[in-house]
């Protein structure tokens, strides 16, 4: 069943299923750690009400008292680091606070991106 979108440029579009295939999402950690190579996407669920769906999400994260940052296999002089180190708990907790809890800004890997040049 057609369900999941991905966003780019401001537009929607469809992620067709294919049988025998797993789709994977690589998420923020994953863009953080390659320096921007592999990209979180933002995407959607469209629900079918009509449609039977089947959905297997499964989360794989670094403990709570992590710190991330760029890999150095994927730093370099030509492609500098374009992260400061995250913490995986104060940025979880504060993904969860903007997001789920609706207590204010929800933070974004982006808020962690530091400016060319610096």
């Amino acid at each position: 069943v057609q369900s999941l979108q991905v966003e780019r440029d401001g537009e929607w579009y469809d992620v067709p299923p294919v049988d025998g295939t797993f789709v994977i999402n690589t998420g923020d950690v994953m863009q953080v750690w390659s320096n921007g190579l592999y990209k979180a996407p933002v995407h959607r669920v469209i629900s079918h009400a009509d449609k039977e769906r089947y959905s297997s999400p499964f989360f794989l994260n670094p403990n709570y008292d992590c710190n991330y940052a760029p890999i150095q296999s994927c730093v370099s002089s030509e492609r500098p680091a374009r992260y400061l180190p995250i913490n995986w708990g104060r940025f979880r907790m504060a993904r969860f606070a903007g997001d789920v809890a609706d207590l204010g800004h929800e933070v974004q890997i982006s808020d962690f991106e530091i400016a060319p040049g610096a």
